[in-house]
């Protein structure tokens, strides 16, 4: 493949990229390079992109099917009433709602999605 068509191929996938906040194209680009690390034998590296991939699934879940939610600044208002009380006592030092990775999770099995299926407290 010549060097034209490869530009082609990046500048296509780094458009995507900027159009789309959450995209199968990071994800994979994550996996990837996870996957790279772990073949260098960096597996500490390797296991905090996999975690990152794992934060990442749960956002795109609640940004796509979800109303927006933002697991970086959650807006309870878009929640549904049932849960409002629960998540407004979450706001943090910086006046916003962050969930990290096990409470995505979580708010997920609250919101009835299969993706927070699994999680137990």
């Amino acid at each position: 493949m010549g060097i034209e068509k490869k530009l082609e191929m990046y500048k296509a996938f780094l458009y995507r990229v900027i159009k789309f906040k959450y995209g199968v194209e990071r994800a994979v680009d994550l996996w990837n390079s996870a996957e790279k690390r772990k073949a260098e034998g960096r597996f500490d590296d390797a296991i905090a992109r996999l975690y990152r991939l794992m934060e990442y699934i749960a956002q795109v879940q609640l940004f796509n099917n979800h109303r927006g939610l933002e697991t970086r600044d959650l807006d309870v208002k878009l929640l549904p009433e049932s849960l409002r009380p629960q998540y407004e006592k979450k706001v943090g030092r910086s006046g916003k709602i962050e969930l990290p990775l096990y409470e995505s999770y979580a708010l997920l099995k609250h919101l009835g999605d299969d993706l927070g299926g699994g999680v137990h407290k």
